[in-house]
């Protein structure tokens, strides 16, 4: 028989997110990806996030990097929705954050929007877009849905749907869902005025993300 685990035996911990990880798994899903990458860089703008508990998920975006052309490397081993509404290379998009420049953001690192931004707690874009918070692009959602499945087996957003404020196509927003029923992941616009207690955000900070605190007066 084998050996079973001593009364009181501690279970194995997950691995620490540090951001030297974070940069190892960044230059692993982009060479996997083949777009082109400058290993310093990557180093180099997520170095400059600053560091605030619970925005572990370190997540970078090379120079001229293509929703659509992203999204369909990821429809290659992954279901996706196909009609004519879900065609990215048709959409004519704003994201808050554009690829003329590379540039790195951190978020909570979890399977659905952030907790404070579903419920009762929800919002409309419009809403989300008056506050000083920044949130994920589409772009960076994609990224972090490989990044999420790729680590843990499920999909992003199989219980809700995170929306991109600031992000804008034509008066709507772009918005992220996996449908629990067939496993198909879809990016969509909806309404900016529109909510539910199923659509939430996911916050991110950047490097000129401002740290309040007694510290940082200092």
């Amino acid at each position: 028989m084998p050996e079973l685990p001593s009364q009181g035996q501690e279970q194995e911990k997950p691995k620490e997110r540090t951001k030297e990880s974070e940069i190892t798994t960044n230059i692993e899903l982009w060479q996997t990806l083949g777009e082109k990458i400058d290993l310093a860089d990557i180093q180099r703008e997520i170095d400059a996030l600053p560091e605030i508990e619970g925005y572990n998920f370190y997540l970078y975006i090379p120079k001229g990097a293509k929703l659509d052309r992203i999204w369909e490397k990821f429809a290659k081993t992954n279901p996706v929705k196909r009609e004519p509404l879900y065609d990215l290379s048709s959409w004519h998009l704003k994201m808050s954050r554009d690829t003329r420049n590379s540039y790195a953001v951190a978020a909570h690192y979890q399977q659905e929007p952030d907790d404070d931004s579903l419920g009762d707690n929800a919002r409309s874009s419009l809403d989300w877009e008056k506050t000083d918070e920044q949130y994920m692009t589409p772009l960076e959602v994609i990224i972090a849905e490989m990044r999420w499945h790729k680590e843990n087996g499920p999909h992003l957003n199989e219980k809700n749907i995170t929306i991109c404020p600031r992000s804008r196509m034509s008066g709507t927003v772009p918005c992220l869902d996996c449908n629990r029923d067939n496993g198909k992941v879809a990016i969509f616009p909806i309404s900016l005025d529109a909510t539910t207690k199923s659509m939430g955000v996911r916050k991110v900070i950047t490097k000129n993300t401002k740290i309040e605190s007694e510290a940082a007066e200092k």
